[in-house]
């Protein structure tokens, strides 16, 4: 009996396969997409100017796999993340009215953003599976006048429920919104924001 059950698993798993025509094997380049939302901190009368740097400290490129239990194509990121996440901070900081400067700045607040992680993976359950993307970055600022301030800021975002592993066009959005919610935390920290504004 149990020997009929792992044949049938084994059958619905060899027809799922070819019914999603083997995407899952191949490496995919993701395009994130950050949303900015609206900030909830102020920087006072003085509009700051604030120099800005961007580091990726991950230890691969390599974002994840598309299937689970680590199998299946590459999951990469297309175009330059440090980039990506600069453009990201910096638009947000000026819709405070911010100035950004490029590099470090002696006579103004640094703020030093290091991209720690960027993961994706597919966990496998009895029934369904679950898409997780982890993202993390720390902020360091280096105030012109004061104490410096550093946070470790993380997200994981699950999308839950899984027949099928998510394909090209869905593991972008995944992996965006936990990139999001990072740059959103970094972006909202009152504290951070006070000390760019020293």
């Amino acid at each position: 009996m149990r020997l009929i059950k792992v044949m049938l698993l084994a059958c619905c798993l060899t027809l799922l396969i070819i019914m999603s025509g083997c995407s899952v094997f191949k490496p995919v380049n993701v395009t994130l997409t950050p949303e900015i939302g609206n900030n909830d901190v102020e920087y006072g009368n003085n509009t700051p100017s604030v120099a800005l740097t961007v580091l990726d400290e991950r230890p691969t490129t390599i974002i994840g796999q598309r299937g689970g239990n680590g199998m299946g194509g590459e999951v990469k990121l297309q175009g330059d993340l440090i980039q990506l996440i600069t453009a990201s901070i910096k638009s947000g900081l000026e819709d405070e009215k911010v100035k950004v400067l490029q590099g470090n700045h002696d006579e103004v607040a640094n703020l030093r953003i290091e991209i720690r992680s960027l993961n994706y993976k597919i966990i496998t359950g009895v029934w369904s599976g679950t898409a997780r993307a982890d993202s993390s970055m720390k902020a360091i600022c280096t105030p012109a006048i004061g104490e410096p301030y550093s946070r470790l800021y993380r997200y994981s975002y699950d999308r839950k429920g899984l027949q099928l592993a998510p394909d090209e066009n869905e593991i972008p959005r995944i992996i965006s919104k936990a990139v999001s919610e990072v740059i959103n935390k970094i972006l909202n920290d009152k504290e951070l924001a006070q000390c760019l504004s020293n």
